[in-house]
């Protein structure tokens, strides 16, 4: 779905190898916003397939071109 991969990351709580790691506790603060948004969008995803609605019916709405995708672009220009 094109989200931006930093969020996604954080979200899933993938780390990267850092040099300070005292640093990683922050880091599940970092864009809560933007990564509140992504999971909610995600929820709304399942629910629609769950529907049965098609997947261009999907991208449409969620996808990056959508109006969802512009407001939480929004957001991660706040954040």
């Amino acid at each position: 779905m094109s989200y931006p991969e930093n969020r996604v990351d954080l979200q899933l709580a993938h780390s990267k190898r850092k040099k300070d790691s005292s640093r990683a506790p922050y880091d599940h603060t970092k864009y809560v916003a933007s990564r509140a948004i992504i999971m909610q969008d995600w929820a709304d995803i399942l629910d629609a397939l769950a529907r049965g609605d098609s997947m261009s019916g999907v991208m449409e709405t969620f996808g990056p071109l959508s109006k969802r995708r512009r407001a939480l672009l929004k957001v991660i220009e706040r954040e």
